[in-house]
């Protein structure tokens, strides 16, 4: 089991992508030769007055739909599945400061705020989401979590300050507004070229 520990940029025509950690802290991976499979772990508590059971279980499924879905990758000349394995559990806030975290774990704190804005920090573990959705539509119609997800992965917005995607990020999930996107082959590539990267130096 590893964790991503990078500071690296990988051009997608002329749009930088940043993968950053600068404290070590972001997700877990495992490469499984037997199988054929690139696992990609991240555990995820929420916390705060507006968090519950039932939200957690659906910030876990949006994340799911959105990013398992069935890609692939190829590496050394074999055909990997790309899973990700996401569990999204409520926490007591006093659990964030647990020296004996995983350093995989990321730590969000849930607001009722209909207009606040979810992100994630720089250090990609720590950020506020809303749970609910903006101006009052239900978490359904406008859950945060896939998007934000991309974040905990290291992914940067796409988007300028109008909420308009950079050209060549049309309609991809880190290049819209939540709910707004998918997440394309090109996430996949980009994110698996960062872990084999590692994996060698490792």
């Amino acid at each position: 089991y590893n964790h991503i520990n990078f500071h690296l940029y990988h051009y997608a025509g002329n749009n930088p992508v940043k993968f950053l950690d600068p404290d070590g802290r972001n997700f877990g991976y495992e490469i499984d030769d037997e199988n054929h499979v690139i696992n990609i772990n991240v555990d995820i508590y929420i916390y705060g007055k507006a968090a519950d059971i039932n939200l957690a279980k659906k910030f876990q499924k949006a994340i799911e739909n959105e990013w398992n879905k069935g890609f692939h990758y190829d590496y050394q000349g074999e055909n990997y599945s790309v899973k990700f394995n996401v569990t999204v559990r409520l926490s007591k806030p006093i659990q964030r400061f647990n020296p004996f975290n995983k350093k995989s774990d990321a730590y969000i704190s849930i607001t009722d705020n209909p207009y606040a804005t979810s992100m994630v920090t720089s250090s990609t573990t720590r950020g506020k989401w809303r749970g609910v959705g903006y101006g009052g539509f239900s978490i359904d119609s406008d859950n945060p979590a896939p998007h934000e997800f991309g974040h905990i992965l290291g992914f940067t917005d796409y988007y300028d300050k109008s909420k308009n995607p950079m050209p060549g990020w049309e309609g991809n999930i880190m290049g819209e507004v939540p709910m707004a996107g998918i997440v394309e082959q090109k996430n996949i590539d980009i994110l698996c070229n960062a872990i084999v990267d590692t994996h060698r130096k490792v």
